[in-house]
């Protein structure tokens, strides 16, 4: 029973770091997708820039 109080600290302190490493892990998903999403957006508005200046040329 004396190891208890230590075993249960050690697993609170394990729990924390894997948290951490979860919440870590998924803020970097979701910064890599916005990301892309930006990069998506402003390629289809170079795109649709590039079409406009064609019609106005013809």
């Amino acid at each position: 029973m004396e190891g208890l109080p230590k075993d249960l600290e050690s697993a609170i302190k394990r729990a924390k770091e894997e948290g951490r490493g979860i919440a870590h892990h998924q803020a970097k998903v979701k910064a890599d997708l916005y990301a892309k999403d930006v990069e998506g957006n402003r390629r289809n508005y170079e795109l649709r820039i590039q079409s406009l200046q064609e019609t106005l040329q013809n």
